[in-house]
């Protein structure tokens, strides 16, 4: 049996026409970045979204249930700075690879669930950048 057949919670936007999944637009307020320094932080508060129950169902617009989930993602320190540049794609970008941490909740008729705080986050792989391309390439 796959973990998906297990699944109990599928937290997701609807699917709109233009097929582009799992991306709402929020406002500038939720998200703080200072490059320079290495921080940033993403928040949202009792977000309303669906909850599909199963990935199956929110791909399909199956039944769902009404939830709202709150999160701060927040991102701190340099662990290496990279710059990159590729003049035949026509892309540059500067990256810091730093550390991340989490807190998240849900709630939803008869279920709750609140994450460990956001000291208990262990941060495998975390990354900020900058990136140009296209007609924002120079």
């Amino acid at each position: 049996m796959s973990r998906l057949e297990n699944q109990l919670h599928d937290f997701a936007p609807p699917i709109p026409p233009s097929g582009l999944f799992w991306t709402i637009p929020i406002s500038a307020e939720s998200a703080q970045i200072d490059f320079d320094k290495a921080t940033a932080s993403f928040s949202l508060r009792n977000l309303a979204i669906p909850d599909w129950g199963t990935v199956r169902y929110g791909t399909t617009g199956g039944p769902n249930i009404p939830a709202t989930v709150s999160f701060v993602v927040r991102w701190n320190g340099v662990l290496n700075r990279a710059r990159k540049r590729h003049e035949a794609q026509r892309w540059i970008g500067e990256y810091i690879q730093t550390t991340a941490t989490i807190t998240w909740s849900a709630r939803e008729d008869g279920y709750r669930f609140d994450s460990d705080p956001a000291r208990a986050s262990k941060s495998n792989a975390a990354v900020m950048g900058r990136h140009r391309s296209g007609a924002f390439f120079t």
